[in-house]
């Protein structure tokens, strides 16, 4: 039964919980040998920005350029002293991330072994989740959707506490203004941990500390950035508004699609929780019953998202697995019933994580090795360009991080003229439908990446959704008046196509140029 073996609080419970978070470090370590995970080319922006934080040119991607082309705050300042002490690693990254990912998972071992009183039951499900791809995957990737989910189930969990104290606690709320400076979204909960106090008339006077920081982050990114808003959101959010619905609606629903066996457990026993119990019973979970639909229909409403195994539905798989186990192990106690509804709970868990790793692992190890590629293309461009030499990408993390030369990013994240006020191409992928190729041929860069192919000219495969900039730049007679193609070889069997200025000489390793 469900009532065996209490966790006992204090010295042993600590412990225990120390070594299911070097447990969870271990696993991770172990995911990222086995499978080769680590960086995408978005982890190296962060680690771009940084670097320059630390050598003191300022959270800057190109120096003297002021544009904020990342997501996170306070995740560029936490890798900044690693870069620092670490410069060109990127190992600082993943740590950060796995951390993140093993405490989020330590603090669901915990929950789930008291609501189950059995620490077993808390140790077999933390390990359920931590099979997730899209928990393993995102924690390797130098990116900060590891911390922000973290955060999110900390306040989740906080504000369920709360409820019982009948007032916003300290606690709470400086996790809350943490998340508000990880991520924008951060908001988002603010709004839904107000809501919920306001709803029951609890005090909330603590919430002044994470609607003070949240004031505070915008005045300090208005004053540094000259504007309210990241960079990253103009070049994202590009197109109008039944363009950004239709497309988070797609990604809903794939999102939806692989995470099925435990949506719909997860649903049955909600409505089983919602019809049989007092209405006290039914609000202790009000902010898991909030969260879950509404972030859903944030992610829709903007538009979703281009990276394999759903970035965006990271904060909602952890609720999503603490709610089926929650919901099944009460309805099992007050029905006396024994352990046959958490088992399968387990398996429609595991069966979420096993489709997720058919349909979206093979893609997202791409990812992974594209972003090495671009890294390693960056070195060689270090070595071989003139210093200064502007280099226009697409893809910016790898090739920026790894050359450290300026950077003319194509789609506009790290670039205010395209990100805010380039054209929008509606058939292109989310965060890649911006171009300005008039603005791009004003700068002339001295190169431009086209991408990886054969060692001819005419083997350079062009994808449609995220290269919209460069078919427009490419199609302009202009841009062959300036401009050259040329094919290097990089590395061995390796083919870069470039646009290269034709005031440049050729580089080492020419294959062939149009001339």
């Amino acid at each position: 039964m469900l009532s065996a073996g209490r966790p006992k609080s204090g010295a042993p419970a600590n412990f225990r919980y120390l070594v299911t978070l070097l447990l969870f470090l271990l696993w991770f370590v172990l995911w990222k040998t086995t499978l080769g995970l680590g960086l995408v080319d978005d982890g190296y922006i962060f680690l771009r920005y940084a670097r320059n934080w630390a050598n003191g040119l300022g959270p800057v991607f190109n120096p003297g350029e002021r544009v904020e082309g990342f997501s996170s705050p306070l995740w560029t300042a936490l890798l900044t002293p690693g870069e620092l002490l670490f410069q060109g690693s990127g190992g600082f990254g993943i740590a950060l991330g796995v951390v993140s990912a093993s405490l989020m998972l330590t603090l669901f071992v915990r929950e789930i072994s008291l609501e189950t009183r059995s620490s077993m039951a808390g140790l077999v499900f933390g390990l359920v989740l931590a099979c997730s791809p899209g928990i393993a995957f995102w924690a390797c990737s130098g990116m900060d959707m590891s911390l922000f989910s973290a955060w999110v189930f900390a306040v989740l969990l906080g504000t369920c506490r709360d409820q019982q104290r009948a007032r916003a606690s300290k606690l709470t709320s400086v996790l809350l203004a943490l998340l508000c400076l990880t991520r924008m979204e951060g908001l988002l909960l603010f709004g839904l941990v107000a809501f919920v106090h306001l709803l029951r008339r609890h005090a909330v006077g603590w919430l002044a500390l994470p609607l003070a920081t949240t004031l505070a982050g915008l005045a300090a990114r208005r004053a540094y950035f000259g504007d309210w808003l990241p960079n990253t959101f103009y070049a994202k959010a590009a197109g109008n508004t039944w363009l950004n619905l239709s497309n988070g609606l797609a990604y809903t629903a794939r999102a939806a699609l692989v995470h099925s066996p435990v949506l719909v457990l997860v649903l049955i026993l909600s409505w089983l929780h919602l019809r049989s119990r007092t209405e006290k019973q039914q609000t202790s979970l009000l902010p898991f019953f909030l969260f879950v639909p509404g972030w859903i229909i944030y992610v829709a409403g903007v538009g979703g998202d281009h990276f394999r195994l759903h970035r965006f539905w990271l904060p909602i798989i952890p609720c999503l697995a603490y709610l089926a186990v929650v919901l099944a192990a009460r309805w099992c106690r007050s029905r006396q019933l024994p352990l046959r509804l958490m088992v399968v709970t387990a398996v429609a868990l595991l069966a979420s994580f096993a489709v997720a790793t058919v349909r979206e692992g093979p893609a997202g190890l791409s990812e992974v090795r594209g972003a090495q590629r671009w890294y390693e293309l960056g070195v060689w461009l270090r070595t071989h360009l003139p210093p200064k030499t502007v280099v226009g990408s697409i893809p910016i993390g790898g090739i920026g991080y790894g050359s450290g030369l300026p950077i003319l990013d194509l789609v506009g994240l790290t670039n205010r003229e395209i990100g805010v006020d380039g054209n929008v191409a509606p058939e292109a992928a989310a965060g890649h439908r911006r171009y300005n190729s008039d603005h791009v041929l004003r700068q002339k860069p001295g190169c431009i990446f086209i991408n990886f192919g054969g060692p001819r000219l005419d083997e350079c495969p062009m994808y449609k959704s995220y290269n919209a900039a460069l078919e427009d730049l490419l199609a302009r007679d202009a841009t062959h008046d300036v401009y050259r193609v040329d094919v290097y070889e990089c590395g061995p069997g390796r083919y870069a196509h470039f646009l290269m200025r034709r005031d440049l000489r050729p580089l080492p390793g020419l294959r062939e140029s149009s001339r």
